[in-house]
């Protein structure tokens, strides 16, 4: 009351308090970050280190085990995986949820440095605290100039990029560094008697430049360094590797070669065939994805004026050309959905009246933003999506206040007296309103896993958006309604003869559904319940729906071992069949080959016989482009007669978090004989189900590695050891890094290796000779064994123990991730019985579908605690909570009805809808049940009370309800983009608040009239009519004709 009295008494503070707001929420909406999703706190610290040449069996042994051992019981840290690949150990700790990531990082970090085990030569281990770093563009390199070319662009173009506020990397791939290679000529070793580690030792000792101090005299002070760096990369030829006496020394040049060439070739990328250097940026945390990406295309712009003939410049997955698509797409959504509602107000109320309260939406909104603002959020898809979600919720409190206003005006109050009367007395439904349908979005706060971290952002607007409304119909809207409504009382019309002729129906059905009421309530339980037998029997449940893709990759594996040339030739197959794919539908075909990153676990792995192809599709709004899932069953019909591979999969590009592929099953054990046979057996039965394609399983063969195994004893006899052997070995064929050269800007890596034929020639490696200190050349094969052997491509291995995972997508239109995970997990039930110490740890979509669904139970559970709360708390009741919150199980026939007319699966974001419904069907509930309540305080009996607040309360419930329903429409019906993605929710929204505004209409006298009938014969005190006196004998007394 206190503050709609401030309200009307103090016009010239509320207009300057509107125009503030209007103002800084504004000024704060314009300078907010735009991006597609929000960011995605990961919780993971990740450890890699590098051991170039190493198999991934020797990666385990020597750097994960041990890495793993020191970390594992830290605090903070929940999980352990771990990926041995070779040359590269890959691990990440997943945290526990609230765990202090800056400081796990840190403590990881410490235990490293006390590990004094790990291999000499390996790469210091890397920390990485991962964070959710969206690319926002590619830019490509290409054309037919030389490979100095490609890198100059590309190299300048990186660094301008890198200068440009917001960007946090840029990753280049194809492109290569120099390095200085000093070739021996074991020949010229054997003959002149000087040992490979001899050179490496030389090399490394002359190209020092070291500080050395400072000397201080009485007047001055000098520094003084040993200064033997090498300027000229060259002059390394120069350095003495064996002194003699007689002044005749070995040179490097006498024994090799020094020259500046490109390194190996690890992995490189082409687009549309043609050989490139790509450039992918990503954007820091705050980064605005549209205002990076065109000072970004600025530069491409200007790199093009100056760049050689024949060389061009590309770019693709431009983010913000999505984003603006997709912010325009909901801008859209929302105008119509802004335009419906203010038609809605305009038809059922004064247009005067129906003015102020659409006023509300965009001060509302405006005011939204400043609290965004202010706890650091962004415009992105979600954000947009929740404004869209409350656009009619937010008009709910003004339209309730302003009707109720509208309604005192009718009677002839003034202005100034019908705003504070008709606000002050529907104040508290008000606040129980909005803070009930806070308390349903709120819990979805507590939803765990990524999607909970995904989809948090939703709730958060939600309730600013809620807050936001309060201020306005509680502080603002009562002045305006005083202030602007004065003179108007003799203008202010009668209720339309539409609206007339509908109430007078209402209260009729009224009547008859009272004199049935337990009919009707029989008959709607019925219906709820076959609604949800259809649910369980004849409705699919799919957590991520679309009904078009932005584009797909194929991910290509070779056997292992393939050389990049080969691979490169496989890839080249695949890109003549989407080279055949219409023009209309394709924006551009980016290969890799070297590498491939699986899009459904955001994975990355690296090889020579690894390669993927990315098809980026034309813009969702071009009218010539066919549907993403047409497009892809048109390439995967012509993807036939591709020879050379061992694995080939399709992978589609969805929107939100990457939470893996359909079914993974983790077989978890040590026996590594035994975790193979258990694999063996679920990937053979992933065969038999009907809709499962594209079945991979992860322990695939290596390379084979010729294994040198030194005899200790025998070594030792010629006064070797195992390092110093391994160490000849190395040089002989990967070569070792010794030292660095700097060359303009750059560093360039002094790799000693032996001449080319070695590394090519495997056969090599037992004609090999060591020198030895006491017996001179000795041959490797008298020190050492040498056999052909064949590992794992990778250890993977999950909290300490090796894990082998067996994965596969599922055909939608045949059985769902769900079915699928169900026939896995029955078939294998009996695993840990028939083979002890050993499980099935499921993972991937359906794991995380589960996750989200109990999460979301809870969140639920947790929802209708809190609104019972606040309902038994402002009605003082036990019971009459129950009232108000009797039509939200109905509401989901609505829910049901609605994703079966609009042919849309059941998913994870429907039951979010669906857990978003439940406050908003409470709402309506809420005030009928207030105002029966109010009646009954005055003195009117039971019918009477329900059959007043039914006449009185009909017009604000169809008001919130059709401006909430019409406010979402536009959005359920999309099936194109991003927007689509979040279509089911609106469905959810849409479809189940219209249904349960007929039922609240129905069902709620209904509940009220069979607990008063229950409260009778208990003998509980009900209310003024007479005993026995009947529903048409006390209307007909109060004047209401029930015929």
């Amino acid at each position: 009351m206190k503050s709609v009295l401030f309200s009307v008494r103090n016009p010239v503070f509320v207009n300057l308090l509107m125009l503030l707001t209007v103002v800084a929420g504004a000024y704060f909406y314009t300078t907010m970050t735009r991006e597609v999703f929000p960011e995605i706190p990961l919780d993971i610290v990740a450890v890699s280190t590098t051991y170039t040449g190493i198999s991934p069996d020797q990666i385990e042994k020597e750097i994960t085990i041990p890495i793993e051992d020191a970390v594992h019981a830290i605090t903070g840290v929940d999980e352990v995986n771990s990926r041995s690949l070779e040359g590269v150990s890959m691990i990440e700790l997943a945290l526990e949820q609230d765990a202090d990531m800056a400081k796990v990082a840190q403590d990881v970090r410490g235990e490293i440095e006390r590990l004094v085990d790990l291999p000499a030569d390996a790469d210091d281990p890397q920390v990485v605290e991962i964070e959710s770093q969206f690319p926002v563009i590619n830019v490509t390199v290409h054309g037919n100039v030389p490979e100095e070319s490609l890198r100059v662009v590309a190299k300048a173009l990186k660094d301008a990029i890198e200068a440009i506020r917001g960007v946090a990397a840029v990753t280049m791939t194809g492109y290569r560094d120099q390095e200085v290679s000093v070739t021996l000529d074991p020949r010229r070793l054997v003959a002149l008697g000087v040992g490979a580690a001899e050179v490496a030792d030389a090399v490394a000792a002359r190209n020092v430049d070291l500080p050395a101090g400072v000397i201080r005299g009485d007047k001055s002070e000098f520094l003084v360094r040993t200064a033997g760096e090498y300027e000229d990369p060259t002059r390394l030829a120069d350095v003495v590797v064996r002194a003699r006496p007689d002044g005749r020394h070995v040179h490097l040049r006498d024994v090799g070669e020094v020259t500046v060439a490109y390194k190996e070739e690890e992995a490189f990328g082409k687009i549309d065939g043609e050989r490139a250097i790509s450039l992918e940026v990503s954007k820091k945390r705050k980064g605005d994805t549209i205002a990076i990406v065109s000072e970004i295309n600025g530069l491409v712009e200007e790199a093009r004026r100056g760049a050689p003939e024949g060389l061009t410049l590309t770019t693709t997955r431009d983010g913000s050309v999505w984003i603006e698509s997709r912010l325009e797409t909901l801008y859209a959504n929302g105008a119509v959905g802004f335009v419906l509602v203010c038609l809605t107000l305009f038809a059922l109320l004064d247009w005067r009246m129906a003015f102020w309260a659409a006023v509300g939406i965009p001060t509302s909104f405006l005011m939204a933003f400043v609290f965004m603002h202010m706890a650091g959020m962004s415009i992105n898809m979600l954000s947009l999506f929740a404004l869209i979600v409350v656009l009619g919720l937010i008009v709910d409190d003004a339209i309730i206040i302003t009707e109720n206003v509208y309604r005192y005006l009718l009677k002839g109050y003034t202005p100034r007296m019908a705003a504070v009367v008709g606000a002050a007395e529907v104040m508290m439904p008000v606040l129980a309103a909005t803070t009930t349908t806070m308390a349903a979005f709120l819990p979805m706060m507590l939803m765990t896993g990524i999607m909970g971290k995904f989809m948090k952002v939703i709730p958060i607007v939600v309730v600013f958006c809620l807050i936001a409304t309060m201020i306005e119909s509680l502080v603002m809207l009562p002045s305006h309604l005083a202030e602007f409504g004065k003179g108007l009382t003799a203008g202010v019309r009668r209720e339309g003869h539409l609206f007339l002729k509908l109430r007078r129906r209402y209260v009729h059905l009224i009547f008859t559904v009272l004199r049935h009421r337990y009919l009707t309530v029989a008959l709607l339980v019925l219906a709820a319940v076959l609604s949800v037998v259809v649910m369980r029997y004849h409705m699919q449940f799919v957590m991520f729906n679309t009904k078009d893709l932005p584009g797909f990759a194929v991910l290509v594996e070779t056997p292992e071992g393939t050389s990049l040339k080969e691979t490169e030739r496989v890839l080249a197959q695949v890109e003549r069949v989407g080279a055949g794919l219409p023009d209309t539908d394709l924006n551009a075909m980016v290969s890799l080959v070297g590498s491939h990153f699986d899009i459904s676990t955001g994975r990355s792995t690296n090889g020579s016989n690894l390669g993927m192809i990315y098809f980026e599709l034309a813009h969702f709004d071009d009218p010539l482009r066919r549907n993403g899932y047409e497009v892809l069953n048109d390439f995967r019909a012509r993807l036939t007669g591709i020879t050379g591979y061992e694995s080939l999969r399709v992978i589609e590009t969805q929107g939100g978090p990457p939470v893996g592929r359909a079914v993974e099953v983790k077989v978890r054990g040590d026996d590594v004989a035994v975790l193979r046979r258990i694999a063996g057996e679920v990937e053979a039965y992933l065969g038999t189900v009907a809709g499962v394609y594209d079945i991979a399983n992860d322990d695939v063969l290596g390379k084979q590695e010729l294994a040198v195994r030194v005899d200790e004893d025998r070594a030792a006899l010629y006064g070797l050891n195992a390092g110093a052997i391994a160490r000849v070995v190395r040089i002989a064929f990967e070569g070792v890094e010794v030292s660095e050269v700097r060359r303009g800007n750059d560093t360039l890596d002094v790799i000693v290796r032996y001449q080319e034929r070695y590394a090519e020639r495997p056969q090599e490696v037992r004609q090999l000779r060591v020198l030895s200190p006491s017996a001179g050349w000795v041959p490797l094969t008298s020190v050492a064994e040498v056999r052909l052997e064949q590992g794992p491509a990778a250890v993977v291995r999950k909290d300490r123990k090796r894990t082998i995972l067996v994965s596969s997508a599922v055909d939608k239109a045949t059985v769902t991730s769900t079915q699928a995970n169900a026939l896995v997990k029955a078939r294998f039930a009996d695993v840990p019985a028939r083979y002890p110490g050993y499980e099935l740890v499921y993972g991937g979509e359906n794991e995380q579908q589960l996750e989200s669904l109990a999460s979301l139970a809870r969140a639920s559970a947790l929802a209708v605690l809190l609104i019972y709360l606040i309902l038994g708390t402002l009605f003082r009741s036990f019971i009459q909570p129950v009232v108000i919150m009797s039509t939200v199980p109905f509401a989901f026939i609505g829910v049901v009805v609605g994703h079966l007319v609009m042919m849309q699966p059941l998913g994870l974001l429907s039951l979010i809808g669906l857990a978003g419904l439940v406050g908003v069907v409470v709402n309506d509930s809420l005030v009928l049940v207030a105002f029966v309540n109010d009646s009954r305080r005055r003195g009117a009996s039971r019918w009477l009370s329900v059959a007043r607040a039914a006449r009185h309360r009909l017009r604000p419930i169809l008001l919130t309800s059709i401006t909430t329903i019409l406010g979402l429409l536009p959005l359920s019906f999309q099936t194109r983009g991003q927007a689509a993605y979040l279509a089911p929710m609106a469905i959810s929204i849409v479809w189940g608040l219209l249904f349960a505004t007929v039922l609240t209409l129905v069902m709620v006298p209904c509940v009220m009239g069979m607990l008063d009938d229950i409260g009778k014969k208990l003998g509980l005190k009900i209310g003024p009519a007479a005993e026995g006196e009947t529903l048409e004998q006390e209307l007909a007394r109060a004047g209401y004709d029930a015929r």
